[in-house]
């Protein structure tokens, strides 16, 4: 009977650990309120955003996924132009699908387009900006581009690239010749881009009939989009969101209203038409804006860890430390993140000696004061750091011995002490 209780016990132990697991992976894995939308075809819609009541922050972060796409696609409310193609809780940043403008002619130098789609307009209807990554980019080799800001910050700026031939077209570059770019500064929410040309293109059609206009991030120029971005709607452009207006240190005052409630997390200010953003605290991942959303960062499970491949990694909450093996000295890091484990030699334990030496000596002065002459003189000291015999073992360790260390020891500090007494 007792044996039978005691298996009862053992499996009851074995499933409260599975469940718990279980919860804890569940914990880990939640970046929505319960019962709310996780996603919108491939895209996933975190915490503060959501499409429904009670599953976002505010009004802000309410997303609409049009399901009569396939897949569906995610927008924002009241507007058809820029779809959301993902949202970032680590950086604060959204991508949304931007419009190319653009103006084309034929080789008489006719108008090919329409004044639709040399002037478009990028109309989020959010108080999101761009974020100043992106650049206003104009492409074409009798290209004029600009864009002028419709909420938000009052902005103009523009650019203009020329080329006679193909062959003047450096790829990878967007200086002036068949590309050029300009920044674009904080606070521009939506605008409105147009893309002109100087000479109707008639010098260089054949390789360059359009002129193109778009904000975008990390355009790489290529002399190929002379012609192939005409097969081209859009481009990405990155959006900086944040919550709320006021900065951390007013916000955190209304706990009502605060989103960063997960605990590890903390609250950063936002650089971009104000607001704050939250993360979770380092050793920390998950969502901050939910109750318990950051959770422990196993640093051990990642690949590579960041422990050196001599050392062993151990996890502890919000941390890990990397443990160098015996007749090894060292942070037990990566290179480049800390000092690595570095085996012992012989100078390291002759140093180490020495020290040793040294502290034995300060000892017995404090403990005998009255001793005025020194504890180890010259020649008995460099007996006693004669090189010990080093020997290693059948797993790499190494190891000393010596006998002349014990007996220097004893004559001076066991026995005058015994004196002392």
């Amino acid at each position: 009977m007792a044996l039978k209780r005691r298996n009862l016990q053992q499996l009851l132990l074995v499933v409260l650990g599975i469940l718990l697991s279980l919860s804890a992976t569940k914990a880990t894995s939640q970046i929505t309120k319960p019962g709310c939308l996780e996603s919108c075809g491939s895209i996933s819609i975190p915490y503060p955003f959501g499409i429904s009541n009670g599953c976002y922050h505010d009004e802000s972060f309410l997303v609409i996924c049009n399901s009569s796409f396939n897949p569906p696609k995610l927008f924002f409310p009241q507007s058809d132009v820029p779809i959301i193609s993902n949202i970032s809780l680590d950086d604060g940043e959204l991508r949304v699908a931007s419009p190319i403008s653009r103006e084309c002619y034929n080789k008489l130098g006719n108008l090919t387009t329409t004044p639709d789609e040399s002037t478009t307009i990028m109309g989020t209807n959010s108080r999101f900006p761009l974020s100043t990554r992106n650049k206003l980019t104009a492409v074409g080799c009798d290209t004029l581009g600009l864009i002028m800001g419709l909420s938000g910050r009052n902005y103009t700026t523009a650019c203009a690239t020329m080329c006679n031939q193909i062959e003047d077209v450096t790829n990878g570059t967007c200086e002036g010749v068949g590309c050029c770019q300009m920044s674009i500064p904080d606070g521009v929410i939506d605008y409105v881009s147009v893309a002109g040309a100087i000479d109707n293109h008639t010098d260089v059609h054949t390789f360059s009939p359009c002129s193109f206009t778009f904000v975008a991030e990390d355009y790489n120029f290529s002399s190929l989009d002379l012609l192939s971005l005409r097969n081209r709607d859009t481009v990405p452009v990155v959006l900086d969101w944040s919550v709320g207006n006021e900065t951390c240190e007013i916000s955190e005052r209304d706990m009502s209203s605060y989103a960063c409630i997960s605990a590890n997390s903390e609250c950063l200010n936002s650089s971009n038409s104000g607001g704050y953003r939250c993360r979770c605290s380092q050793g920390y991942h998950g969502n901050p804006y939910l109750l318990d959303g950051c959770q422990d960062l196993d640093e051990c499970e990642s690949n590579p860890n960041p422990c050196a491949h001599e050392a062993t990694c151990k996890n502890s909450i919000g941390s890990f430390n990397c443990l160098c093996p015996k007749g090894y000295e060292g942070d037990g890091k990566r290179n480049g993140t800390g000092t690595g484990c570095t085996k012992i030699g012989r100078k390291d334990q002759t140093s180490l000696r020495l020290g040793i030496a040294l502290e034995l000596e300060g000892l017995t002065k404090e403990m005998h004061p009255w001793r005025q002459h020194d504890l180890l003189r010259s020649e008995e000291a460099e007996y006693l750091l004669k090189p010990f015999d080093v020997s290693e073992d059948e797993h790499g360790a190494s190891c000393s011995t010596t006998t002349a260390g014990f007996d220097s020891m004893k004559n001076h500090i066991i026995m005058p002490y015994d004196d002392g007494r």
